[in-house]
């Protein structure tokens, strides 16, 4: 078993947009905002939206070794430290309808393990091991509150979706990319890597158990968001693009934010006032 190697980090930026739709249906974006000041030449990188107005980040400071999650209130831009444990937690993601969300947690000392865990949004207790018999989880979404879609590490990395209640875990596909979403419809979309030229977003429908392709990715890119219309956003280099989520459309683009200074866009989070939370990875 190939398991994921988070240990060297790349030097990461959040910025905060503002999307505008014009009565075309056609997208701008404007207001940007600088989110990791706090955390300069760090790691600041997979932002989720705990509500519309708190994202969740995994940081790693250029002066520790690990890494934890954090809270950004974007209303003001204040910071506070979530978890502190000797472990790394990666890719924060809110438990649908609950007071918990999710996270990977990295054990290093031995053998290295990569749990799915649960935290309580009120910090009231520490974190629990969900799958405890699956360390291999590299990234995750929800689909329900006792149900899980596991990017499992592995070689070729594969997709399995997990029973929180019967700690079972049911194998899907294989060669898929590192984003996972649940669509406002319960179904789930991934990327499938169907060859090292042709990648395609896909749609999980979990009542049917019925796989099928929305659209191919951008060259090269995997990370991707989705709104509460089902629209999909995903960036290449310094460009974002939006698809409309049904099969046949094409992707639009709807700005080149080289003029911000970004070169190379990475992971994307949307929240219910669509303001989109963008990952800039910077050169070394």
């Amino acid at each position: 078993m190939q398991i994921m190697g988070f240990a060297q980090v790349p030097s990461t930026d959040l910025f905060l947009f503002q999307l505008s739709e014009d009565p075309s249906g056609r997208y701008h974006i404007h207001s940007p905002k600088y989110l990791s000041s706090f955390n300069p030449g760090g790691y600041t990188n997979q932002p989720t939206f705990i509500s519309d107005h708190e994202l969740y980040v995994s940081v790693r400071t250029i002066q520790e070794n690990q890494n934890d999650i954090y809270a950004i209130d974007i209303q003001n831009a204040s910071v506070r430290q979530v978890t502190d444990t000797p472990q790394s937690e990666y890719s924060p993601t809110r438990i649908k309808q609950s007071g918990y969300f999710g996270c990977v947690r990295q054990t290093t000392t031995g053998e290295n393990i990569q749990n799915l865990f649960r935290y309580p949004l009120d910090q009231s207790t520490n974190g629990l091991a969900f799958i405890p018999k699956t360390m291999n989880v590299g990234y995750f979404s929800f689909l329900e509150e006792n149900q899980a879609a596991l990017f499992l590490v592995d070689d070729p990395n594969k997709l399995a979706i997990a029973d929180l209640t019967t700690q079972k875990t049911e194998f899907l596909s294989s060669n898929i990319g590192r984003c996972l979403r649940t669509h406002t419809d319960g179904s789930l979309i991934y990327v499938h890597k169907y060859t090292d030229e042709y990648w395609y977003i896909k749609t999980y429908d979990m009542r049917n158990r019925r796989a099928s392709i929305i659209t191919e990715t951008l060259p090269g890119s995997e990370d991707f968001c989705i709104n509460q219309k089902g629209q999909i956003f995903m960036a290449h280099g310094s460009k974002l693009f939006v698809h409309s989520g049904k099969e046949d459309a094409e992707w639009q683009l709807i700005s080149d934010l080289a003029v911000y200074g970004l070169k190379d866009i990475t992971r994307l989070a949307i929240n219910n006032n669509n303001q989109i939370a963008v990952i800039h990875t910077r050169s070394e």
